[in-house]
This record gives structure tokens, C-alpha cells and sequence, in this order.
């Protein structure tokens, strides 16, 4: 990231000897105007707004309930994340060195520390309140085609070109990659994301704090923030089941480490709980039951999710509740390790060791076997649902998912067993 510093001095110069000369009109007079930042405004975390929409509505409708005069309004109960976006909105000559810190939110009675409150590490979660992350944006070319898993009446908005922002990157990433302070392009809006968490002891009431932007240290705007909170606490447990495929190669080629080494497992333990601070479970993959009870077994008791490794907040001391076993068609060592291999008494022994894994382990994570689609190149006359029909000996057996195109609709999830079942996956 370029880092530019401004001379004061010689923009404050010409101002002291025109005394009379009308000053440049603004957006928002509060702004200083020679930060090059036109706008600042506030919105929920349910919009995306495109880096070229200098002209979103959003920014002064009456129905956007995050940004009421001038001010960031948000709520929500003890034990919950809540989230705000800031849009910072450049003049032509774009903007340097831009920096937001969170006060910290208080209501007489308790304090919920700021942004600059917390472990250095960022990857520590215990004491840490507030997250500061860069939207990064993505140029969309085209909107993407309806495909096997859509209909055209789901094609995504013509909105949607453009630069779309999608990753949000830690305030803490290096310079140049995303962290703050960040530079901002001519014309153009620099989403910043906000994560606040309501603490399970935080009283009721309305709590006030400040959100303070600055460019090369010079004071751009100071912004209200009124909280909320409601005097109820989420549970730590998820009451909404979910999964989302975490691809463990394309995680160790991006972060440069070898896939299966200790400092790989340690950077996806950073990613399961960066999600489970989310309530969402991310799944992967597992080749063999060994593995499972290596490095897997942390996350579906809930070890990972404590404070000797680094973890508060929503989700402390539980553990995943979901697991999908053979990911996208993937075969673990006990169902014989490849479709070259399969055969019938693997698949039945191998159903048999994971059920029995579970209940012994973790047996309240509901868990299904991922199937192969029934196409012609695929092994056996029915593929592996010929291999399916047998009663569990291990007692729960968890779910079969398919994955053709003629069950798409019945992709997830579909309960297939308890010990008086029969599975049955046609």
C-alpha cells in the first residue's frame, strides 16, 4: 500500500491569505475537505455496495435503519456479533492513509472495550470485542449462467457487476495486503466492516461510543454509535443446522504451507474458529478415522473452542454439529479408499467404523456419507446407492446426501437410519 504523507502546512498556507474566497462545498461540511473523503454513511451487513456506487440511495433513505441522522444505530441480545458497514466515499483524487478506530460502547453500567482493546495477536479471541476488516472487491465481468443447481430464475441481479466486495481482510494484514491504513481510488467506495460482540454479561440498555475516521492522523469525522442490547443471551449452541466445504489444498497453496503439516492443521484451526465465532461449521474432507480422532475429534467436542487456544466468544466450550462424511464424493480408508476399490463389504464395514467413531466420540453431531451421482461411468449398476441398503449395526447412523441431478432437490440431509431402520438411499 503507498503510504503519502500530506504537508499541512502547505494546504493550510493558501486558506490564511484568501480570506474571502468562498470555501469549497461538501457533502458533509463536518468533513475536512482536504483528506479527500466527500461521504461517510452506515449500513446494515446484509448490503453489498459495489465500489463504483457512489450514488447508492441507501446513503440517505429514510429506510435504512443503520444510518439515522448521522448517526450508526444497531441492536442486538448478550452472546451476539453484531455488524455494521461504513462506506467511506473518496473525492476524484482518491485518499491515503485512511484509518477507523471503535471507541469503546458504554451505558453507565458496562463497558464493551473498542477496537484498540485486545490481544495483539490477532488470531487470540479472548478479550476481543470489536474486529475491523477492508472489504476487498471483485471485478464481476458477467453474471453467472443458470446451472445444474439453479434455474434462470435465480440468476444473480445485473447489479451485481462490477466491483462487488467479497472478502473482508483484517485491519491487522500487512501493508499493502488489505490492512489499515488503506488507500481509497479516485471516485470511489471503501467499505469498512464492523464486528462488535455483545458480551454474555453486558446489562441491558443503550450503550454510546464513536466511531472516529482519520487520514494521516488528521481527524476526518467522528461518527455516533448507539447499541442496543436486549436482555436475553443467545445459547452457545446452533439451533439452524449447517456445513460449508472448506477445500484444505487450496487453503495450504494459498497460505504457503504443505497440506497435512502440523503448521497447516494450525492455520485451519484459525479458520474453523474464525466460522464457529460465526455459528457456521466448515467441513472438509477426512481420509481415515485416525485422522478424525488426531485432528478432526477438537472441533466436534468443542477443545478447539476454548480459551487455552484462544477462543471466546459465541460457540465457547461446543462443538460442531454437523460432519459429512466423504466430502463431494471423496472415500475414506475404511469405504476402500478410491471408486477403483470400492465394494460392498467396505462400504457396510466401513458405514459400521464411522457410526461407531461417532457415537463414541461425538455423539451429538449429526453427520451423513456423501454420495457419488448415479452416472454411467460410475462404478456398479446403481453406483454407491447399490451399496446402501443394509441395516446399522452401530445403532445411529446419521444421513445419506446425494448428489445427482435428479435429487438435487434432495441434496442434504435426507434421514436415512436409527438401529430399527432400515438405510434406504433410492
Amino acid at each position: 500500500m503507498m503510504h503519502i504523507r500530506i504537508l499541512l502546512s502547505i494546504l493550510i498556507l493558501p486558506v490564511l491569505f484568501t480570506g474571502c474566497k468562498k470555501e469549497k462545498t461538501f457533502d458533509h461540511p463536518d468533513i475536512k475537505h482536504v483528506t479527500g473523503i466527500k461521504r461517510i454513511w452506515a449500513v446494515d451487513d446484509g448490503e453489498k455496495i459495489k465500489r463504483e456506487d457512489i450514488n447508492n440511495p441507501l446513503a440517505s433513505d429514510i429506510n435504512n435503519v443503520v444510518w439515522k441522522d448521522n448517526t450508526i444505530n444497531i441492536f442486538g441480545a448478550r452472546n451476539e456479533i453484531v455488524a455494521f458497514q461504513l462506506i467511506i466515499q473518496s473525492e476524484k483524487d482518491g485518499a491515503e492513509k485512511v484509518d477507523v478506530v471503535i471507541s469503546d460502547l458504554d451505558n453507565g453500567t458496562t463497558t464493551i472495550p473498542g477496537s484498540a482493546s485486545g490481544p495483539a495477536d490477532p488470531f487470540d479471541y479472548n478479550d476481543r470485542y470489536v474486529e475491523l476488516f477492508t472489504e476487498h472487491y471483485l471485478n464481476i465481468a458477467k453474471r453467472s449462467p443458470p446451472l445444474w443447481f439453479f434455474s434462470a430464475s435465480a440468476t444473480p441481479s445485473a447489479y451485481y457487476t462490477g466491483w462487488v466486495p467479497d472478502c473482508l481482510i483484517p485491519f491487522s494484514a500487512p501493508s499493502g495486503k488489505g490492512g489499515a491504513p488503506f488507500s481509497i481510488g479516485g471516485n470511489s467506495n471503501q467499505g469498512v466492516w464492523v464486528d462488535i460482540l455483545i458480551p454474555k454479561n453486558a446489562s441491558p440498555g443503550n450503550y454510546t461510543g464513536t466511531a472516529t475516521i482519520t487520514n494521516s492522523d488528521t481527524l476526518i469525522k467522528t461518527i455516533p454509535i448507539r447499541l442496543k442490547v436486549y436482555d436475553f443471551t443467545l445459547p452457545d449452541s446452533n439451533h439452524i443446522k449447517n456445513m460449508f466445504a472448506l477445500f484444505p489444498w487450496d487453503l495450504a497453496k494459498r497460505h504457503g504451507v504443505a497440506t497435512g503439516s502440523s503448521a497447516y492443521y494450525q492455520l485451519e484451526a484459525k479458520y474453523h474458529q474464525m466460522a464457529h465465532r460465526h455459528r457456521f461449521n466448515l467441513v472438509r474432507d477426512v481420509s481415515n478415522l485416525t485422522d478424525m480422532t488426531n485432528y478432526h475429534l477438537r472441533y466436534l467436542t468443542g477443545e478447539l473452542y476454548t480459551a487455552g487456544y484462544s477462543y471466546a466468544g459465541p460457540g465457547a466450550n461446543t462443538g460442531n454439529n454437523t460432519f459429512s462424511i466423504g466430502l463431494y464424493g471423496s472415500f475414506p480408508d475404511e469405504y476402500g479408499g478410491s471408486v477403483e476399490n470400492m465394494n460392498k463389504p467396505d462400504w457396510w464395514t466401513g458405514s459400521d467404523a464411522w457410526a461407531n467413531w461417532f457415537n463414541n466420540n461425538a455423539p451429538g453431531v449429526e453427520y451423513h456419507k456423501y454420495l457419488f451421482p448415479d452416472e454411467s461411468d460410475f462404478k456398479g449398476p446403481q453406483g454407491a446407492k447399490g451399496n446402501c441398503h443394509r441395516k446399522m449395526s452401530a445403532g445411529r447412523a446419521g444421513d445419506i446426501s446425494l448428489n445427482s441431478t435428479e435429487n438435487s432437490l434432495r441434496r442434504f440431509f435426507l434421514p436415512i437410519a436409527d438401529q430399527t431402520k432400515t438405510i434406504a438411499c433410492d
